[in-house]
């Protein structure tokens, strides 16, 4: 969630620590890598969690967007190229492409807003204290 900001570096505080709650289960621990600029562990952590629904929703798009152009509904333009000979639906790429690109890179925050969770995640720079050494060998144990 949020472009995985809490990656931006490797401080903690009371208020990254805060984030975390007991649970009985995880479903994901996550290791960070500090040496990787927060942007590129947030876009592998969006193909990682967020690549199958995001492909999913652009083609159930796709598909709708289809068929009610077939069926007239939707707008087209002049085809006159192989495989539109006669016309072509103008809608399906400029609306799957950005809910494909949208969905992969927010559906958590989408879903944070709506049911407030998603998978269980264990982020040891979240889950273990790391204010000081001796919390930090407390949270480990």
């Amino acid at each position: 969630r949020r472009g995985a900001l809490i990656f931006k570096d490797s401080a903690g505080s009371a208020e990254t620590y805060a984030l975390s709650q007991p649970t009985s289960h995880v479903d994901v621990f996550i290791s960070h890598n500090w040496s990787m600029p927060a942007f590129e562990k947030f876009l592998a952590l969006a193909l990682h969690f967020n690549f199958g629904p995001a492909l999913i929703a652009a083609t159930v798009l796709v598909t709708m967007l289809g068929v009610l152009t077939i069926a007239d509904v939707m707008p087209t333009t002049a085809g006159g190229t192989f495989p539109f000979p006669e016309r072509m639906g103008v809608c399906c790429l400029g609306v799957s492409i950005p809910s494909f690109v949208v969905t992969l890179l927010f559906l958590r925050d989408i879903q944070h807003l709506f049911s407030g969770h998603g998978p269980g995640v264990f982020v040891d720079k979240l889950c273990i204290d790391q204010r000081s050494d001796e919390a930090k060998r407390e949270g480990i144990e």
